[in-house]
């Protein structure tokens, strides 16, 4: 944040994002960074850290999306899109109306996966709580019992 000029930035890694009241005082950060630094301009906002904004002025709500994501995700980790689809990202489990205490399943007797399957979980549970985080929060539920 400017000590005086009514602006706020945010840079990660090649990302730069920037809050502003008007487009001159913003317009006087890019110059001063453009005196050292290659810079490409997008005033309407329309992407920042591979996320998407649709902006509604109207309604003062902004949409956010990650087109592309999902389907890299599936491509990288070698999976194809299931043929099936499931409403709920996660198992439900049926209450039991009337019973005095509901309890939890008991804990899985599996044997533990071996380092190369647990490191690939790992990967695409990291890929996917980014996603998660920053789009589609029903994800997180999912991800925490995988994890």
């Amino acid at each position: 944040m400017h000590d005086w000029r009514p602006i706020c930035f945010t840079l990660v890694v090649d990302d730069f994002g920037m809050k502003y009241v008007r487009k001159e005082h913003a317009e006087h950060l890019v110059s001063v960074i453009k005196e050292n630094y290659e810079v490409t301009e997008d005033w309407e906002g329309k992407k920042y850290l591979e996320l998407a904004f649709d902006w509604d002025y109207q309604e003062k709500k902004v949409h956010l999306t990650m087109p592309d994501y999902i389907p890299e995700a599936l491509k990288r980790f070698k999976r194809k899109k299931p043929n099936k689809w499931q409403a709920s990202p996660h198992v439900h489990i049926i209450p039991n109306y009337g019973a005095k205490q509901q309890f939890a399943k008991a804990k899985c007797d599996e044997p533990g996966l071996g380092k190369d399957k647990k490191k690939n979980i790992q990967q695409v549970l990291g890929t996917f709580l980014y996603y998660a985080r920053a789009v589609n929060l029903t994800m997180l539920v999912t991800l925490s019992a995988i994890t």
